[in-house]
């Protein structure tokens, strides 16, 4: 939960898209072949 807290972005924040697509971007240039979208519903789902 403290990794958490440092290091993730809540769902709720203003800054989720923006991560998103930087995680997606990277995923996709290391990944290019085997590589697919994140599915959101299966990472931590509690908004505070």
């Amino acid at each position: 939960m403290a990794r958490m807290a440092k290091y993730g972005v809540n769902r709720a924040d203003k800054r989720l898209w923006e991560t998103y697509d930087w995680f997606q971007k990277r995923h996709n240039e290391d990944e290019p072949v085997q590589g697919g979208l994140f599915d959101m519903n299966r990472y931590y789902y509690i908004a505070r």
